[in-house]
């Protein structure tokens, strides 16, 4: 449903991972203190990198995920990922994700990601619901997706994260 769609904002463009992409992810993956944000955690081995790229498109039991780079489209420079989840049963759903190198943090890329998402996907997919987890002590998060008018949603699957809806 979701594959071959892209992004774009004033400063930022999306596009599929290519291996050229694969130190750049480690760097940006690796980082534990950045990561600390994320789930799954660190990258631990330049395989792991590479792996993500293999893994940019999985279907499993109805549920497809798709990860692109984010890119300055200024430089092509990769500095992070977007993950789109969703699962066939929901075809108006999607589960939305982001990361960034901690070099990257505070420039306003994160709501600008959000925004160029909500309105891609509203426009032409016909979602009209848009998740998206947050660990609750990534509090720059939790701020952007308060500021984008998405709401806290009871849940308790997963205790140390908020569930956010729009």
């Amino acid at each position: 449903m979701l594959v071959g769609i892209h992004f774009e904002s004033e400063r930022l463009i999306t596009k599929p991972l290519s291996t050229a992409d694969t130190g750049s992810l480690f760097q940006i993956y690796s980082d534990s203190e950045a990561m600390k944000y994320r789930g799954s955690g660190s990258m631990n081995v330049m395989e792991d990198a590479h792996t993500m790229i293999l893994d940019q498109f999985v279907i499993r039991n109805q549920i497809s995920k798709l990860r692109l780079g984010i890119r300055v489209k200024s430089t092509n420079q990769l500095i992070g990922t977007l993950l789109l989840t969703w699962d066939d049963n929901f075809i108006s759903t999607c589960e939305i994700g982001f990361s960034f190198g901690k070099s990257y943090w505070n420039k306003g890329f994160g709501m600008e990601t959000l925004e160029m998402m909500e309105k891609k996907l509203h426009a032409t997919k016909n979602i009209t619901q848009i998740n998206a987890w947050c660990i609750k002590d990534n509090l720059a998060s939790v701020k952007i997706f308060e500021k984008a008018g998405f709401s806290k949603m009871e849940q308790s699957e997963y205790p140390n994260s908020y569930l956010f809806n729009k």
